[in-house]
């Protein structure tokens, strides 16, 4: 019997036929199996040849079945600079960091009161959803229903507090209620120059802003953007707390030597008598 040889070429494409992915390849591969076929008639080794042929062949059909099924690269989406896209898990801490840091900055830049309260309704709320917008979302939905959408299913985290502070007055109305007869401004003249004493006027609310710190302003800012934006959740109702001057009765009391008495608006609550909170998460 005449001793069957392979040519190394077709050897090797027997080997490494499986790892071809080139449709070049494929038809290189099918010529030599043919070619191979011609030369294999001659041949007295039909059973060995048989298989090498037979072998090639299924190589052949694996590879143009593996090359109709290969998959479409899909193509990356386009790097936005700025914000990166932030889990639902993780919006909430992320936008209420971003929304501190714009009211510090705005009240550290010398702005009046009525400035900033029209500032907090109209640019804040939009530049909130502005800066929800950037990121990675799908085409098929707009950007803004998108952030929306991202906002409603966030995980929310613990509740928060932010407070109006000695501030309160300017967004609670004071009730005076019944006139007290020990009152400063209801004494005679006689005897406030015996006293030798001036209460100190409550400050009116621009008073209030210019002397406040830009920690104050701040908190109070954000209490007010909390409460009128509706951009974070609040709790069922505000919480209040006792003023620490007067004590929640909206009104500090002097007495003086021969049991003169009298009282007048607290310098710290001008007259509220309590201290405003806002629990958001």
């Amino acid at each position: 019997m005449r001793r069957f040889l392979l040519p190394t070429a077709l050897v090797s494409l027997l080997l490494i036929g499986p790892a071809l992915a080139d449709d070049a390849e494929v038809r290189r591969l099918d010529d030599l199996r043919q070619d191979y076929e011609v030369m294999l008639r001659d041949s007295r080794t039909e059973t060995a040849a048989k298989y090498f042929v037979d072998r090639l062949a299924e190589i052949a059909v694996q590879r143009r079945a593996a090359l109709t099924r290969r998959p479409v690269p899909i193509p990356k989406p386009p790097r936005v600079v700025g914000l990166r896209p932030v889990p639902a898990t993780g919006i909430s801490a992320t936008m209420d960091r971003w929304l501190k840091a714009q009211i510090t900055a705005k009240v550290s830049h010398g702005v009046g009161l009525s400035d900033v309260t029209a500032w907090t309704r109209r640019e804040l709320p939009e530049a909130f959803w502005t800066e929800l917008e950037r990121g990675v979302g799908p085409r098929s939905i707009p950007p803004r229903v998108y952030a929306r959408q991202r906002w409603a299913s966030r995980t929310k985290l613990a509740w928060q507090s932010a407070s109006y502070g000695s501030g309160t007055f300017i967004v609670q109305p004071v009730r005076r209620g019944r006139a007290r007869k020990d009152r400063w401004r209801d004494l005679p003249d006689e005897v406030k120059g015996k006293i030798g004493f001036t209460p100190p006027k409550p400050p009116t609310r621009d008073q209030w802003w210019a002397r406040a710190s830009t920690k104050e302003r701040a908190d109070w800012v954000l209490a007010y953007t909390l409460e009128n934006s509706g951009l974070f959740e609040l709790s069922s109702g505000p919480v209040y707390t006792k003023c620490q001057v007067c004590n929640g009765t909206g009104y500090e009391t002097r007495r003086l030597q021969g049991s003169i008495g009298f009282s007048f608006l607290c310098r710290r609550c001008a007259g509220a008598g309590k201290d405003k909170t806002i629990r958001y998460r």
